[in-house]
């Protein structure tokens, strides 16, 4: 069994702007604007499977803007415009198991999946037990 706490401390315990043990906010800024609405669940999610990864997750997107998401070709109904999605920097097939599948034990049911990231978001807005290719 998982302890689903793992890892979830109250934001500023690790120093201004901190939100978990291994992630900070300025990871999850969006690169035109800053802004860094990201969804508290998504992060605490992220930290477990960090937890139990034991290497880091390089967030290569985070929250966008309707800009950002416009320039980058994203949806106009993206997770990531609501901070509920991540796109997770992947370059090779071990650690891409690795992350979708600790991704999919916790709940996380709405995957993409590249040569070089994943997307992971937890939308129920958006049809769920989804996994889609780039």
């Amino acid at each position: 069994m998982v302890d689903l706490q793992v890892g979830i401390l109250t934001k500023g315990k690790f120093g201004m702007g901190d939100l978990t043990k291994n992630f900070s906010k300025w990871e999850f800024e969006c690169p035109c604007c800053g802004r860094a609405e990201i969804d508290m669940d998504l992060v605490n999610t992220l930290q477990m499977i960090r937890s139990l990864y034991k290497n880091p997750l390089v967030i290569s997107s985070g929250f966008r803007c309707e800009a950002h998401n416009r320039r980058v070709g994203g949806k106009e109904t993206s997770a990531h415009l609501k901070g509920k999605a991540v796109d997770i920097a992947c370059g090779n097939s071990r650690s891409r198991f690795l992350i979708l599948n600790y991704a999919l034990g916790f709940g996380i049911n709405r995957v993409g999946i590249s040569g070089n990231f994943i997307h992971l978001d937890l939308d129920d807005e958006l049809p769920g037990n989804v996994i889609w290719t780039y």
